[in-house]
């Protein structure tokens, strides 16, 4: 979903939630680049993926995506048994 990581509403659902931010343990990469080129140097990480329960993030990346403004976010999940 599309969020920036320091938004109150964010946090507040990620507490509430006992959710786990995939980015822990990797770079924030930022995901959204705007409408055109020149607000690359503004890129920001709004995609976000969180977990909850057993399993945790092995891998995540970040793509470009030349159909949108926002790259894609690939994450691979290490789950408990």
């Amino acid at each position: 979903f599309n969020a920036s990581v320091w938004s109150a509403s964010y946090r507040q659902m990620q507490i509430d939630g006992e959710f786990v931010d995939s980015t822990v343990g990797f770079w924030p990469t930022p995901t959204w680049h705007g409408p055109n080129a020149l607000f690359a140097p503004l890129s920001i990480p709004i995609d976000q993926l969180l977990l909850r329960g057993p399993g945790a993030v092995s891998a995540r990346r970040v793509v470009s995506n030349s159909d949108s403004d926002h790259s894609v976010l690939i994450t691979t999940l290490k789950l408990a048994p």
